[in-house]
């Protein structure tokens, strides 16, 4: 519980030293310069950090269950723990909805395409989500890997095709499907198992189809 604060705090602590220094020493102007490239600089450095959790502790994801109480979901919560409360808010959020957010997350296992749009930094089973070519995940766009069921931790992919689109705040659960050119509204929730055929369009929780 405590490691993701420590982690957030002892980086952004370091970098405040070396910004103090930096104000001792040299002049406004270079100060203003300086103090972006430093904070990307020290936040992709944390986020290589959160990456080598990732990989350490569980390595890849693949579709599984598991029980409530075992090792993996122990190892599991801690890497989702550190990515969302210090590789997230210290870094990844600066670069949602920029063509580099696609760069870390594919350093967690995730397979991204080319000239995706991604707002949203909600995943957990990195491995296990596959975004094609051009699709768009709008803002706060949730592919949820998993869910706990009767204490059971189910694990299964989701696949975005190309051109697919999952609008804002849209959730889209396990084992799910979206054919190329697809279209999730906004608000809506794809139910776990479901597969939409190409070219549809879907809204609503759970979603439906429209003509």
């Amino acid at each position: 519980m405590t490691l993701p604060c420590t982690l957030f705090v002892a980086t952004a602590t370091m970098l405040m030293n070396i910004i103090d220094l930096i104000q001792e020493t040299t002049p406004l102007w270079l100060q203003v310069t300086l103090l972006p490239p430093l904070y990307l600089l020290f936040g992709g450095l944390g986020f290589l950090v959160v990456i080598a959790f990732k990989w350490l502790l569980v390595g890849r994801y693949r579709a599984s269950q598991h029980p409530l109480w075992c090792h993996f979901i122990w190892r599991t919560e801690l890497v989702t723990g550190v990515y969302e409360n210090f590789g997230v808010y210290f870094f990844l959020d600066l670069l949602r909805g920029t063509p580099f957010i696609a760069w870390p997350l594919r350093l967690l296992g995730m397979k991204i395409g080319r000239r995706c749009y991604i707002d949203s930094s909600w995943y957990t089973e990195f491995d296990c989500i596959h975004v094609d070519d051009e699709a768009a995940l709008n803002e706060d766009a949730n592919l949820q890997t998993h869910l706990f069921e009767d204490r059971v931790m189910k694990v299964d992919g989701v696949t975005v095709g190309k051109r697919c689109t999952v609008g804002l705040k849209t959730t889209v659960l396990y084992g799910t499907s979206l054919g190329d050119d697809a279209a999730l509204g906004d608000l809506s929730l794809l139910m776990k198992g479901e597969t939409l055929p190409a070219g549809s369009r879907w809204q609503g929780t759970p979603a439906q189809r429209l003509p």
